[in-house]
């Protein structure tokens, strides 16, 4: 298998093949550090993590050159788990790579035990209702709600959906896909004790359904913003095929299509 050494083909290889190689190798988790150039290839960079359900916790330069950022490090892992510290620089006086030693840490379980009395009833209080300003115009829109002036908001949530300034459905599309490839991870993680045929099932119930909920309000979204959730499905594709005897899903197109 050529593996791409750079740039968005070597991105878009680790988001069709990462859980093949973590199978093939028995791994649990995941740790991605190193030239990923991040700033170079934004969208195939950030298809990568919200697929996954990766997350950049780790703040630690991996490699620095002339004219770029420092590259991140990405991983599964709850944050404050994995730590990295430098042991070594090595390069050019334009181009440094650093030796790396990763410190992991089990994180403890937190249980805080609920409470609800009658102040968290919900009241239609001055500080509930948000401003959303969808318009052409350039003359700022000024609301008052009880004496109180609301503040415009990039972004609201009404009944689950997430809609923004520019109605674009960008927003919700990103937290749908990732809480799709979080279920999504877990599923994994069960494989083992189900075939083929469960894994189907429980994609179809507990993942895909909430990659279609309330689609016909932003199902008209861009291309580019639902082939994220596309992917989404691409990779429980394969981990359905994997689990088995290698036949395709029966799987339809998501409902927005």
């Amino acid at each position: 298998m050529a593996i791409p050494t750079k740039g968005t083909a070597l991105l878009n290889f680790l988001t069709v093949n990462i859980d093949t190689m973590m199978t093939a190798n028995q791994c649990e988790n995941l740790i991605i550090f190193g030239d990923l150039n991040q700033n170079v290839v934004c969208d195939a960079f950030n298809t990568l993590l919200v697929v996954y359900d990766l997350h950049n916790y780790v703040s630690f330069p991996t490699h620095s050159s002339a004219g770029s950022s420092l590259d991140p490090v990405v991983t599964d892992l709850p944050p404050h788990t994995a730590q990295c510290f430098p042991l070594d620089f090595m390069g050019t006086s334009d181009h440094v790579a650093v030796l790396t030693k990763i410190q992991l840490k089990r994180p403890h379980e937190h249980y805080v035990e609920p409470h609800c009395g009658l102040g968290q009833q919900v009241k239609l209080a001055p500080h509930k209702p948000q401003l959303l300003n969808v318009s052409m115009s350039s003359v700022a829109l000024r609301l008052i709600w009880d004496g109180k002036t609301l503040v415009p908001q990039n972004k609201v949530e009404v009944l689950g959906v997430t809609y923004d300034y520019r109605m674009t459905f960008r927003t919700h599309i990103e937290r749908l896909a990732l809480e799709a490839s979080g279920k999504l991870a877990s599923l994994k993680r069960m494989s083992w004790l189900l075939g083929s045929i469960g894994m189907e099932i429980l994609y179809k119930a507990h993942v895909r359904s909430c990659m279609e909920y309330a689609c016909l309000r932003w199902g008209g979204a861009a291309n580019k913003h639902l082939a994220l959730l596309d992917k989404v499905q691409g990779r429980a594709v394969r981990l359905i095929r994997n689990s088995g005897a290698g036949q395709e899903p029966r799987l339809h197109s998501l409902q927005y299509h």
